[in-house]
């Protein structure tokens, strides 16, 4: 069977048309990609047989994480969970996270999530609220309790904080400093607007890679 698109004839029976213009006049052209809907481009195999929890605070920056997520596939990682609080589920949608391959909790249940055994942990957005419970030992959702048992576990735990200029005080400087001092790794966050912003993507990927 073929069909006519906009002056280009093509056959429909071709899976990837190598070169076809689109009805509205648009240009596509094909690389004859065998990656399906959901396959992963690998870019290296830096996080080659690592499970890496991307833990996800109540922050705007949330909508970034599946972005994120699809760039710690790209770099090697085995696995990707991915904990919510519950205020981060404003910001980012578990279809859209699931679509990227991720493993999606938002509550603990009988099967003890929290105590999954991760090589790395990356918290981001790490919010004010998550940064000061997480140092003061407050576990009360699934981000917060995983947190404190992979504290326990010794893994590698970052903190990408992000939150309004105003809201970075005396408390939260002190709890960071608190947390590093006991080996939790702080990424410098990108100040503008009076706001500290995540860092990009490929900077928090590195960061898990060197881990």
């Amino acid at each position: 069977m073929s069909t006519m698109y906009g002056g280009v004839y093509t056959t429909m029976t071709e899976k990837y048309p190598t070169n076809k213009i689109l009805p509205w006049g648009m240009s596509f052209h094909s690389d004859n990609s065998q990656l399906e809907d959901h396959d992963i481009y690998r870019k290296g195999w830096y996080l080659k047989g690592k499970r890496i929890a991307v833990m996800v605070g109540g922050g705007i920056a949330a909508y970034k994480t599946p972005d994120l997520v699809r760039k710690l596939y790209q770099y090697g990682a085995h696995e990707v969970y991915v904990y919510l609080t519950p205020t981060a589920l404003g910001f980012v949608s578990i279809k859209a996270l699931k679509w990227n391959s991720a493993t999606v909790v938002t509550e603990l249940t009988e099967f003890s999530e929290h105590l999954e055994q991760f090589s790395a942990c990356l918290v981001v957005p790490a919010t004010y609220n998550t940064i000061n419970k997480f140092a003061n030992g407050i576990a009360d959702n699934a981000v917060t309790t995983t947190l404190a048992a992979a504290f326990g576990l010794r893994t590698p735990i970052i903190m990408a904080p992000a939150m309004h200029g105003d809201m970075y005080n005396h408390i939260v400087a002190a709890n960071c400093a608190k947390l590093a001092a006991m080996g939790v790794h702080f990424l410098t966050p990108r100040q503008q607007n009076n706001k500290l912003n995540v860092p990009s993507a490929m900077d928090m990927v590195t960061a898990v890679c060197r881990a």
